[in-house]
């Protein structure tokens, strides 16, 4: 179809057809109809312009209507998306949609609908051109009547909810605000004289307006929440909305189901609307009062004082909102008692326009109940706000009771969060801070709370039945309340939960506390063997927050507690106590004030844990199990053989699970690698121990023949590194491992990672081995080589390839006269690797050294391979790296490269017949020696150290005496690793990454002090040759002198507080005699 050729009337029409066809036409023509709908959509403001005439056209129904309204949202939504509308599209979309949103013939749905496609233009406003045109045009349509008042009250909240820039939103408000007031009175009088003459258009118009209305004021005072607060003051002063929320909140509508109720609980097409109008003004009153609660707290903080000071304490700021508030209180107070002592409490709770009235109302509550002038109020009614509203929304319902079977993470989750976080907002989260506040507030109220649930548990404990009530002081005054009805399961988890979440005050009573411990003693035997798995789980979380305080003194009973607790750490309890108990027992184990009281009993617990691990399913057990591996090692170390059998079998089910496909890899195995390690480097377990702990461990170490299939390569590869660095020695078992370490670096993109410490420690604690099965070693340098030209995940990171120059230095220097075949190789891929460029100067650095580590292997052979070769530019390879180190003698700075390239060089200048290269270059070479022994040294500037230079050379040439540096005094030093700033260190990500690595390697090399292995060989070069040390010195400038002469006077010094560094230099002097 041509749409070129079709009039408005006709698209107009077959858009609505289409459309129609999109919900209701059959499958085969719902995509032709998508397909039309797109093609005429390319016109995009005419076919906006059709939808919003569909939308307000008498004769469309309401799915039709509904359907036109979405998909102009839709529209709106991609169009801005994609930068399509022009500003002048844009500028008539404003309008439209405005237009539509007030048109008498715009359903209230589509109207909805509509408002939201204005959010994605608001937000793109950057000038506010836009949102001031709609600020204009609102302010305009609130003076109207019906449609024109909800369409308006729609922009209003549309323009507040986008927080453009450029527009004022706080001058607007104040603009705004006596319209606002209007309209509230005119919204509130329609429904008061609809409700009169039972005229229900009027009272559905007016419940509409109202609604719309406080929807409006409740997102303006969320912007100014979040904007800044300072706004809400002028609203906070608006005495005439303050007195509209009073009588709306006030405002009841007779309900069949409930008496003396300002909430209705019957759903009609009033009561519904009615409430969320209630739901809205509370919301918006909640944000007020906190804002004077903040603003008395920055008062009493900066001033020190505050105008209106009670014999009590400091009151709230005067305003007409706080009368609103004490106004609306007790109304709602014998509301929300009626409700809560309701028969059809449970059902109720079920109907979400009834619990966000009342979550909202024990909110308010919660605000207002601190402030003295509603201390009188509360304290009227606090006893019965506690057992018949608190009590009865914290307690256990069916629904409860099916989340307890069905979601067991959940129905934890929601407890702990009751309890503790309470960041949820539901109808017990708000009532458990309602007893806090009340409990807090109301004098006498906590010990009322808690001596309440304990006597009803005793009562239900001591078998005495209902017809003992009378025994007990406080709950035989209730014994008409509801919650007293109840079965005794529920009270006595009801009793349990109120005591966790009033634990922060009683754990400050010690006669409320010494009454629970009584209570406990008294009832042991019956609470722990109960059956029921909802008061295991009340109980095990009644430990979490009272195990550091109760039974301080009764050893035995506490262990009688804990014992319980284990037995709950079981997976053949219900899966809801398991996760209680696991959670809490994890929270113990990271408490040292309760640590120490498991400690008489504590190898009955690992007994009982070990037998957990192979069926537990739980995080927060291995989290403890973790905790215990740290804080028991003692103990665990008695039960090494049976702890590590359960944590194999552990890893062997999760692994098996993995490799099914049945299970991702999941938190457990982390935890389970983890407490391995722990175990193997903990001081209880001798290094014996660990080659029988080792065998044990070989199954799961197996798992490194297939690194494709697994997730926790690294984590066997740690254990192992842990193992060799404590043993000092390399096994049979990890032989086995070693032949498998090559198809882990190819699953790796050739990239060594964690295998370098590995293939380090095979170096160094497996060389007789090594020396002894050369081809092993060949693979240790295929496998660095390798290393060097890896691009890990497609990108290419010199931190990963500096790992494979380091093996190979590593290999040179700890295996002399054994890989002499191999030097050739080793040094074309050095230089090939160079040749191909570098972007760090680390990386730079780590190559060099491999040639400079090769002259330390044996300087005549590494001399003669690299003078066979040569460069396109016909210099021997030699020559060029000779050149190559001079030239960038100053990159290197950390102490271990400056360590090999001291070594290196020192091995050159030290040849008694130098190569043509070497001699061309010698002086180049020295130079290049001081260059880099002064990297990062102070620079004093003496005019003094020229004739201390001379001083020092002309002793070193007439004195065979031994070195007198022994007897120094250290007075001076410099960081290395970092310089003067480690900020510059800290933003060079991948440069920290390659040099972290180099504090952790295992080498001879990291002990050596440079300086004094300078100072040795020219020592040793003097003894043989003095020309050739006046030769070495002959050609150094004044400053070379200087540096030299700091360099003769620094020795590197041992320290413990130096990142990725344990060692700094500093110069050292003579002692003065006095």
């Amino acid at each position: 179809m041509d749409i070129n050729t079709l009039k408005m009337s006709e698209i107009y029409s077959r858009v609505a057809q289409l459309l129609s066809l999109t919900y209701s036409g059959m499958p085969d023509q719902i995509k032709p109809a998508e397909d039309e709908l797109k093609i005429i959509s390319q016109d995009t403001q005419g076919f906006l312009q059709c939808l919003l005439a569909i939308i307000q056209a008498p004769e469309s129904h309401q799915l039709l209507r509904s359907a036109s309204a979405t998909r102009f949202r839709h529209l709106i939504r991609e169009s801005i998306t994609a930068g399509k509308l022009s500003v002048e599209t844009r500028s008539w979309l404003v309008e439209a949609i405005f237009q539509t949103l007030i048109s008498p013939y715009t359903d209230r749905s589509s109207r909805g609908v509509l408002n939201f496609a204005l959010n994605p233009i608001l937000g793109e406003d950057g000038l506010g051109v836009f949102t001031n045109r709609l600020a204009s045009l609102a302010i305009t349509g609130l003076s109207g009547e019906g449609t024109q008042i909800q369409g308006s009250l729609l922009v209003i909240k549309s323009i507040f909810s986008s927080m453009t820039p450029q527009f004022q939103s706080a001058d607007y408000s104040k603009i705004l605000i006596p319209h606002l007031v209007e309209v509230g009175k005119k919204g509130l009088y329609m429904i008061s004289s609809g409700l009169q003459s039972t005229n229900e258009p009027l009272i559905t118009e007016g419940i509409n307006i109202l609604e719309d209305w406080t929807s409006s004021l409740r997102q303006i005072l969320e912007h100014f929440e979040v904007t800044s607060t300072k706004n809400i003051k002028d609203l906070s002063e608006q005495s005439e909305i303050a007195l509209l929320f009073s009588n709306i909140i006030n405002f009841a509508i007779p309900d069949y189901q409930v008496q003396n109720s300002i909430i209705n609980i019957t759903e009609t097409p009033i009561t519904k609307p009615m409430n969320n109008i209630k739901v809205n003004i509370l919301k918006s009153l909640n944000i007020i009062i906190q804002y004077l609660i903040d603003f008395k707290k920055k008062n009493i903080e900066e001033q020190g004082n505050f105008p209106l000071i009670t014999v009590i304490g400091t009151d709230l700021p005067d305003s007409p909102f706080l009368s609103c508030a004490l106004s609306i209180t007790e109304p709602l107070i014998i509301s929300i008692l009626s409700i809560s002592t309701h028969a059809e409490i449970e059902a109720f709770l079920a109907r979400d326009f009834i619990t966000e009235l009342m979550i909202e109302t024990l909110s308010f509550f919660h605000k207002v109940g601190y402030e003295r002038r509603f201390y009188t109020i509360f304290s009227q009614y606090h006893r019965q706000l506690i057992v018949n509203v608190c009590f009865q929304f914290i307690r256990i319902y069916e629904k409860d009771k099916e989340l307890f079977m069905t979601d067991p993470e959940e129905f934890a989750a929601s407890t702990q969060d009751m309890c503790e976080r309470q960041e949820s907002e539901t109808t017990k989260t708000t009532s458990a801070q309602l007893l806090e506040t009340l409990c807090d507030a109301i004098d006498g109220a906590l010990a009322f709370t808690a001596y309440f649930v304990q006597q009803i548990t005793d009562m239900i404990l001591s078998g005495k039945g209902r017809e003992g009530i009378m025994d007990y002081n406080i709950i035989r005054d209730f014994t008409d309340f509801p919650f007293m009805s109840l079965d005794e399961e529920t009270k006595i988890e009801t009793s349990f939960m109120v005591l966790s979440i009033l634990s922060f005050p009683i754990l400050r009573r010690k006669d409320i506390l010494n009454s629970i411990e009584d209570l406990l003693v008294n009832h042991m035997e019956r609470l722990f063997s109960t059956t029921s798995g909802i008061i295991q789980s009340r109980i095990c979380l009644f430990f979490y927050f009272y195990s550091d305080s109760i039974f301080i003194e009764r050893s035995h009973h506490f262990q009688t507690c804990m014992n319980f607790l284990i037995s709950c750490i079981s997976p053949n309890c219900h899966k809801a106590v398991n996760i209680q108990a696991c959670e809490t027992f994890s929270f113990m184990m990271q408490d040292e004030e309760i640590l120490f009281r498991f400690e008489p009993f504590i190898d009955e617990v690992i007994d009982k844990i070990i037998q957990g691990i192979e069926n537990q399913t739980e995080k927060n057990f291995f989290e403890a199990l973790v905790e215990m591996t740290q804080n028991f090692s003692d103990a665990l170390a008695r039960k090494i053989i049976p702890l590590i059998a359960g944590i194999v079998k552990k890893i062997q089910i999760e692994t098996q699970n993995l490799v099914m496909g049945n299970k991702k890899e999941t938190i457990i195995l982390l935890k389970l690698w983890n407490v391995i390690r722990t175990l193997i480097m903990s001081p209880s377990i001798e290094k014996a121990q660990l080659v029988e702990f080792e065998k044990h461990l070989a199954p799961i170490l197996s798992y490194l023949q297939i690194p494709h299939q697994i997730t926790f390569v690294d984590d066997i590869i740690n254990v192992v590194v842990c193992i060799m660095k404590k043993t000092k020695n390399v096994t049979d078992i990890e032989w086995e491992i070693f032949s498998k370490l090559p198809e882990i670096q190819a699953s790796q993109d050739n990239s060594l990672q964690c295998l370098f410490k590995l293939l380090n420690l095979y170096l160094m604690y497996g060389k007789d081995h090594l020396q002894e099965f050369p081809q092993k070693l060949a693979v240790v340098l295929d496998m660095a080589g390798k290393a060097m030209f890896a691009t890990y995940k497609g990108k290419t990171r010199e931190s990963v390839n500096s790992e494979g120059a380091i093996l190979y230095q590593l290999a040179l220097y700890n295996y002399a006269g054994y890989i002499d075949h191999q030097l050739n190789q080793i040094f074309s891929n050095a230089i090939v690797r160079y040749l191909q460029g570098t972007t760090q100067s680390f990386f730079k650095v780590r190559l060099l050294g491999i040639i400079l580590a090769g002259f330390t292997y044996n300087t005549n052979l590494a001399c003669s391979i690299l003078s066979q070769q040569s460069t396109d530019t016909g210099i021997t390879y030699l020559r060029f790296v000779l050149l190559q180190i001079i030239n960038n003698s100053t990159l290197f700075v950390h102490s271990y490269d400056k360590r090999v390239a001291v070594i290196g060089l020192c091995s050159i200048i030290s040849l008694s017949e130098l190569p043509n290269d070497i001699a061309e270059s010698i002086s180049q070479i020295f130079e290049a020696l001081i260059v880099i022994l002064s990297q990062k040294m102070e620079d004093k500037g003496s005019k003094e150290k020229t004739k201390a230079m001379d001083a020092l050379i002309e002793q070193l040439f007439k004195s065979d005496e031994e070195d007198d540096f022994d007897n120094e005094i250290i007075v001076k030093g410099t960081k290395l690793l970092y310089g003067e700033s480690g900020a510059d260190a800290l933003s060079k990500t991948e440069e920290n990454e390659a040099n972290l690595l180099l504090s952790q390697i295992n080498t001879p090399i990291q002990i050596i002090d440079e300086y004094e292995y300078f100072r040795g060989t020219l020592a040793t070069i003097k003894s043989k040759n003095q020309e050739n040390v006046k030769r070495l010195f002959a050609g150094l400038s004044p400053q070379r002198r200087e540096q030299l002469l700091e360099i003769m006077q620094s020795q590197r010094v041992q320290v413990n507080d130096l990142p990725g560094e344990n060692t700094i230099v500093r110069k050292i002097v003579k002692a003065k005699h006095r």
